[in-house]
C-alpha cells in the first residue's frame, strides 16, 4: 500500500470510528479524549488519529469496536461472503496465542473433517477469522491454515505534549530538559504573543506556566487555553514569592477562574511538576 493510499485509508477508518462514537452519544468535543482513554494515547496523538493523519493498526480499530460493542467487520464495509475463500488467498485474521491476539494475514485452505488434523485451524466467528492451535481452537468449523504471516506494528509511544512559558530562558530551559528526560515532548516559548500563538495552532496535553511574564500577568495565556481545541489540559502556574496581597489576589481568582494547578514557588523542584503531571495523566 503506497503513502496515498494508507492515507485514504487513515480517513476512512477515522470517519467511521467519528460516527462510532456519535451513535453513542459522545459528543465531538469529547472524541478525541475517548480515543486517548480507550488506546491510552496522548491527547494530541487520538486528534490526529481523528483527522486522518495517523495510521490506524488493526487492534486499535478493534478497541474502540469492542469497547462499544460494534461489529468491526460490519463498520468497514458489507462483509464478504461466509464461505471459506479460495485456497491460498490471504485473508486478515487474528492469530491466537494464550490470551494474545496479533494480527496476521492467513492463507486458509479447505475445511477439515472429522478424520483430519491440523497443527493450526482457522475458524470464522462473526465475520472473523482467527487462527489457533487445533486443541484449543473453539467449537466451529475448521478450515487448514497453510500459511500465517505477521508483520508486527511498531506501537506510537505515548509521550504527552508539554508547552512551557517562562521569560527566563534558563529555567525553560532546563525544566523543559527534565520533563524530556522524563518521557514528555516539550515545547518552551518566553513570552506571551508566541505561546498564545503556539496554543492556536498546536495541541498540547499539559502547561507549565510562569505568572509573571516581564510587566505582565499570564492570565491572557489561561485564557487562551481554556478556549483551545483541548481546554480541559492542566496547567501548572509557577510564581516568585507572593509578597503582596494584590499578588495573591490575583493567583486565587486565576485559580477560581482557570482551574489552574499550584501555584508552584520558584525556584521550582523539576520532580515536583513531574510527579503534578504523572497524577493528573495517571502515569
Amino acid at each position: 500500500m503506497d503513502s496515498h493510499e494508507q492515507h485514504s485509508s487513515a480517513i476512512q477508518i477515522a470517519n467511521r470510528i467519528r460516527e462510532i462514537l456519535t451513535k453513542n452519544g459522545i459528543s465531538k468535543r469529547q472524541h478525541a479524549n475517548t480515543v486517548s482513554r480507550i488506546l491510552n494515547l496522548s491527547f494530541s496523538q487520538a486528534h490526529r488519529k481523528l483527522k486522518g493523519q495517523s495510521p490506524w493498526a488493526i487492534h486499535q480499530v478493534n478497541q474502540i469496536t469492542a469497547e462499544f460493542g460494534e461489529d468491526v467487520g460490519q463498520l468497514f464495509g458489507a462483509p464478504l461472503a461466509d464461505a471459506a475463500p479460495v485456497e491460498g488467498d490471504p485473508v486478515d485474521a487474528l492469530l491466537a496465542i494464550g490470551d494474545t491476539r496479533i494480527a496476521c494475514h492467513a492463507h486458509i485452505g479447505e475445511a477439515l473433517s472429522a478424520d483430519q488434523k491440523s497443527d493450526l485451524v482457522a475458524v470464522r466467528i462473526n465475520h472473523r477469522w482467527s487462527i489457533h492451535a487445533h486443541d484449543q481452537a473453539p467449537e466451529a468449523p475448521h478450515y487448514a491454515v497453510r500459511e500465517v504471516r505477521i508483520a508486527p506494528t511498531v506501537e506510537e509511544i505515548r509521550r504527552l505534549s508539554i508547552a512551557i512559558l517562562d521569560d527566563s530562558p534558563e529555567a525553560a530551559d532546563e525544566l523543559s530538559k527534565y520533563l524530556r528526560a522524563q518521557g514528555f515532548n516539550t515545547y518552551t516559548y518566553y513570552d506571551i504573543d508566541s505561546f498564545n500563538e503556539a496554543v492556536r495552532d498546536n495541541m498540547f496535553d499539559g502547561f507549565v506556566v510562569d505568572w509573571i511574564i516581564g510587566r505582565e500577568t499570564s492570565e491572557s495565556c489561561m485564557t487562551e487555553i481554556r478556549q483551545s481545541e483541548n481546554p480541559d489540559a492542566p496547567i501548572l502556574v509557577l510564581t516568585g514569592q507572593l509578597n503582596t496581597s494584590e499578588r495573591e489576589s490575583e493567583i486565587a481568582r486565576a485559580m477560581r477562574t482557570f482551574d489552574i494547578l499550584g501555584p508552584y514557588e520558584k525556584p521550582i523542584r523539576l520532580s515536583v511538576i513531574k510527579a503534578a503531571f504523572d497524577r493528573h495523566f495517571n502515569r
